[in-house]
């Protein structure tokens, strides 16, 4: 009958050198899965900040069209009334126009919250792939346990 070869039937110094080699190889291991962790969050924050700036660009761009708009509908509004409606239409003018600016703002902040979840979600299931992958690499480059 062949017999295990288990750490325990080692003499002493081996076995020490067999807990030291299994240590060292836990460490390593650990440093691997942080510095994945580290990549993923540094990843995701470079993804993120590169959307939400494209993202806010746009928006810069509708605001702008958006209030030149606004600003020719208040010249029209001074030329075509008069002095005795001007008061109440300017006033009404102004606050559809501060409504249009709102829905326009929180679209964007919609739009912003879609995209950041879409984007994290997609990261989030490549590092849990990626993270499967290393725990894998980790198993098969283990030695076996008594």
């Amino acid at each position: 009958m062949a017999q295990h070869n288990s750490p325990q039937n080692l003499p002493k110094r081996y076995r020490i050198h067999y807990a030291l080699c299994l240590q060292v190889l836990e460490q390593r291991q650990l440093k691997e899965l942080t510095v994945l962790d580290s990549n993923f969050k540094t990843e995701k924050q470079l993804n993120i900040d590169q959307a939400l700036s494209g993202l806010k660009l746009q928006y810069e761009k509708e605001k702008e069209k958006l209030l030149l708009r606004h600003k020719k509908e208040m010249q029209e509004l001074m030329t075509t009334s008069g002095e005795q409606n001007f008061d109440s239409s300017k006033t009404d003018m102004h606050n559809k126009q501060l409504m249009e600016a709102s829905r326009l703002e929180k679209k964007f902040l919609e739009d912003c919250d879609q995209l950041e979840a879409s984007i994290i979600a997609d990261l989030e299931v490549k590092h849990a792939r990626d993270k499967i992958a290393t725990r894998e690499r980790h198993y098969q480059v283990s030695p076996d346990e008594p």
